[in-house]
């Protein structure tokens, strides 16, 4: 059993007390389990780390809030038979914790539910085809292709063929691999050669992981934009900023610098036309441009219906501390709440699309 050190539990639960008490104190006490509202907020209570104060919990908390504020009848639904409901409106937010058989591909388990709650005349956020977009960059990398989607140049590989890498058309190196079910910079491996491909692909924990994974040519790239829209609307945006002179992940985890300013205009329209082809209800772009130069086309590395947008500091030297400020408990400019106010604006305007969608 893994050992936690006293100071980590007391960070953790300080953390779970200022997130669940700060959104308690925004809603007040939800409608729970009234099985004859018209909008069901699927809400597993029943799971330990829902009520964790997480991001799930967050999302679902802020989306029941905007709906009854708005006048609609709504209620949250803790328990697990969630196949009983027939002609609602259900929402929910995927993650990983649905996954209770533990299968290596845990998105194939909320897109067969979703799939029968749409038998079933329910109207579902996120739907069949929006699942498909959640951490499975195979499906991901297929649709932009389809959809005439710009990203740098990817192939698609199966792992069974790794013996065949010699053979494979892959993009010039250096490349990325991105393994398939993955999130937030996890499972992308920068590769020189393809005897270092070879070496990726045979070992055995990553067979374990991953049927397929993505190869994709690496842009010489140290910024890139993260971009949150709903519907036709750009929500909030941000760069993230690697001041390295060597490659890695953008992420705020890795040390890297955010900037919340400099929306490159020029790039807007383009940017929503893409996303619209998509037929997401809400997602996350990331884009970049080779050599980083805004005057050229840029490419769409990712989309995610499920994300976690950084929000933006009162200290402006927090943004050159950006990863350290996340797990910090600062009271004057304290991350947590600054998340929580932030995802709240979000789906205040995700509830407001779903309404202009489904009435």
């Amino acid at each position: 059993m893994r050992k936690y050190s006293p100071l980590w539990v007391a960070y953790k639960l300080v953390k779970t007390f200022l997130r669940t008490g700060y959104v308690f104190s925004k809603i007040g006490l939800p409608k729970i389990n009234a099985e004859e509202a018209e909008w069901i907020i699927w809400a597993p209570f029943y799971q330990v780390r829902f009520l964790l104060g997480g991001d799930q919990f967050i999302r679902t908390m802020a989306v029941y809030d905007h709906l009854k504020n708005s006048g609609k009848s709504v209620s949250l639904y803790t328990k697990k038979d969630i196949g009983k409901f027939h002609q609602r409106k259900v929402v929910f937010f995927l993650s990983e914790d649905f996954n209770v058989y533990r299968f290596a591909d845990y998105t194939d388990i909320l897109n067969h539910l979703i799939q029968n709650l749409e038998k079933q005349g329910n109207r579902v956020f996120p739907s069949s085809w929006e699942v498909g977009f959640w951490e499975n960059k195979a499906l991901m990398h297929q649709r932009f292709i389809e959809l005439g989607i710009r990203t740098p140049d990817s192939v698609v590989l199966t792992v069974a063929n790794a013996g065949l890498v010699n053979n494979i058309e892959a993009p010039s190196y250096p490349l990325l691999v991105k393994e398939n079910h993955s999130c937030s910079s996890l499972g992308v491996h920068a590769l020189a050669s393809p005897l270092d491909l070879t070496r990726l692909l045979s070992q055995a924990d990553f067979k374990k992981r991953n049927h397929a994974v993505v190869l994709q040519k690496r842009l010489n790239i140290h910024r890139d934009l993260r971009v949150i829209l709903v519907g036709n609307q750009i929500v909030w945006h941000y760069w993230r900023i690697n001041l390295s002179k060597e490659w890695r992940p953008t992420a705020t985890g890795f040390g890297n610098q955010v900037d919340f300013g400099n929306f490159p205009e020029r790039w807007r329209e383009w940017i929503i036309e893409a996303f619209l082809k998509l037929s997401l209800t809400t997602g996350a772009f990331d884009i970049a441009w080779e050599n980083d130069d805004l005057n050229t086309e840029p490419y769409i590395l990712e989309v995610s219906p499920v994300y976690q947008p950084n929000p933006r500091p009162k200290q402006l030297d927090y943004l050159q501390r950006y990863g350290w400020w996340k797990k910090s408990l600062t009271l004057r400019d304290n991350y947590h709440i600054a998340y929580i106010n932030l995802e709240f604006t979000i789906q205040e305007h995700l509830v407001k699309e779903l309404v202009r969608k489904w009435g």
